[in-house]
């Protein structure tokens, strides 16, 4: 009994000890929080019809990490074309609308988009275009999330509304511009 009480007495004071000296003795200064408020993003909204635009990319440290927003139009016509972005994960939150979002697959007929292409300096880093094949597809509309991982294709197909997705971008390479 007294040798199981000891056990138990080292392996907490060792634990402890282990977080102890897992603490930094001296945190480093804290970088200043960002806040976008609601209406903000309204405003946003109204100068940027559609398309998608960057509000905020910022410097947190090892990264960047940035909130956009994406938007479509109705369309009768389904989307076909995806991308690819290599470095930059995302994810994607529907504020308002519906649409058909596809992600993974096969991507064919792959095209580079230009360094010089907004999308790349201001957007995702490199990234590529072309035609998914055996995609996964799924009904997104207002509070759905995608998680994008780095080389996964992905496109809202079937517009059923207007839709507007907030991303939010973390570039780990630093790519895209500070704004």
């Amino acid at each position: 009994m007294k040798i199981t009480l000891w056990i138990q007495t080292a392996f907490l004071l060792g634990a402890a000890a282990t977080l102890a000296a897992q603490t930094p003795a001296k945190l480093p200064p804290s970088p200043k929080a960002v806040d976008i408020p609601a209406t903000d993003i309204q405003a946003f909204l109204k100068a940027h019809p559609y398309g998608d635009d960057m509000m905020r990319m910022i410097d947190v440290g090892s990264i960047n990490a940035g909130v956009s927003l994406l938007r479509y139009q109705k369309s009768t016509a389904p989307r076909t074309t995806a991308i690819i972005h290599s470095d930059v994960p995302e994810v994607y939150y529907v504020i308002s609308g519906e649409a058909t979002f596809v992600t993974g697959g096969t991507m064919e007929n792959v095209k580079d988009m230009p360094a010089g292409n907004p999308a790349v300096k201001e957007l995702s880093g490199p990234t590529w275009t072309g035609v998914v094949k055996d995609g996964v597809s799924r009904h997104v509309g207002p509070g759905d999330v995608m998680i994008i991982p780095p080389y996964t294709p992905h496109f809202a197909s079937d517009v059923m509304s207007d839709i507007v997705f907030l991303v939010v971008r973390m570039d780990p390479k630093k790519l895209v511009q500070t704004k």
